[in-house]
């Protein structure tokens, strides 16, 4: 539009010097030309000279709070930039809706500046920033200089945690099965692992004695297996996209974090588990305490969402032969939880009374 005005103005210049055969205004036709090409110039030597990079200094929020986002502008170029304009995709991890916006700046010949912008999601998971394109204007603002910039960063958006009744039964308690981690503080029966060599004491079975240790040290000494330390339960993650139900990826996200806080904070083992559709396999988290969340949280914000169904239970035992387990609950975007692949339940939500058992 400042480009079509411009031309206008210099067409309405260049007449009025015709018609009337005026100097003053053959100069000022003059001025016009040599000020547009003369910008123009000056706008050309900037390009591939204006860079910029993204960057969030605290890339975690939760839902609705804004977020400071950064942009060092550079220019290595020996004129200022004085009408520069960035273009920023704000995309959601598992949606495809995106947002735009735009940051204006000006920066100085050979030199930087840092543009500031706050946004906000309304979904949790990771959100991703690009700075798509920068636009450079002419002093005028006449002709405009575009250049690619690719530069991407991301922050966290937490989903929302709540309570929910839960009920640990006496056999998921109780549940040892095979696994690497062994416990600390209990002795048991993986022959696999030793968990102390101590002296001989009465009613220990004589399969137990270390013979080489006992002659060595000339008494009796036995030895205690470790206790392996399983997880009785497995909370699959269905990141499988249905059109109709993009915006329930957070609500899924919610129940299933809240159920895995309930079951930490029950002292219960669990895995979160999911399908990584760029690496096609499944990727777990091992929980056992309410901070393990957290860090299970960055590969979970890190999962990619997938087209066609995959059947995770089967996957999981492929991937893990012969590893036992008591329960699995499958969340998915359909805001439906699945007990072992068979019994249906309602997803848990946020003040419910309804007890879930495991």
């Amino acid at each position: 539009m400042r480009a079509a005005v411009y031309l206008l103005t210099a067409a309405a210049t260049a007449y009025a010097a015709i018609l009337y055969r005026s100097l003053p205004l053959t100069c000022l036709f003059a001025a016009e030309v040599f000020l547009a090409v003369f910008s123009a110039v000056i706008l050309l030597s900037l390009h591939k000279k204006i860079s910029v990079q993204i960057s969030i200094p605290i890339p975690v929020a939760d839902r609705g709070q804004k977020v400071r986002v950064q942009l060092r502008v550079q220019n290595r170029g020996w004129f200022p930039a004085s009408r520069v304009r960035i273009r920023i995709v704000c995309r959601q991890q598992f949606g495809a809706e995106q947002e735009t916006f735009f940051i204006r700046c000006a920066v100085a010949d050979r030199g930087e500046t840092t543009a500031r912008a706050d946004i906000s999601a309304s979904f949790s998971g990771r959100v991703f920033l690009t700075a798509k394109e920068i636009r450079v204007s002419d002093y005028l603002g006449i002709v405009t200089l575009k250049i690619r910039a690719g530069q991407e960063a991301y922050f966290h958006v937490m989903p929302e945690i709540y309570d929910v009744p839960l009920l640990v039964s006496e056999q998921t308690r109780r549940f040892a099965g095979d696994s690497d981690t062994f416990d600390e503080k209990k002795s048991g029966d993986d022959v696999s692992e030793i968990f102390q060599i101590r002296e001989y004491r009465g009613g220990d079975r004589i399969q137990r004695v270390h013979w080489k240790m006992s002659a060595r040290m000339d008494e009796l000494m036995v030895k205690e297996y470790s206790l392996p330390l399983g997880c009785p339960v497995i909370l699959f993650l269905s990141f499988q996209r249905n059109e109709k139900k993009r915006g329930h990826f957070d609500q899924m996200l919610s129940a299933a974090l809240s159920v895995s806080f309930a079951l930490a904070r029950e002292q219960c083992r669990h895995y979160l588990a999911w399908y990584q559709a760029n690496e096609q396999r499944i990727l777990r988290a091992r929980v056992e305490s309410e901070e393990q969340i957290y860090e299970a949280l960055e590969l979970v914000f890190g999962a990619v969402s997938y087209e066609e169904p995959v059947l995770l239970r089967e996957l999981y035992r492929e991937q893990y032969p012969g590893e036992p387990w008591l329960t699995d609950l499958k969340f998915t975007p359909l805001l439906t939880v699945i007990r072992n692949g068979e019994e249906e339940l309602p997803m848990p939500k946020k003040g419910q009374e309804r007890e879930l058992v495991v």
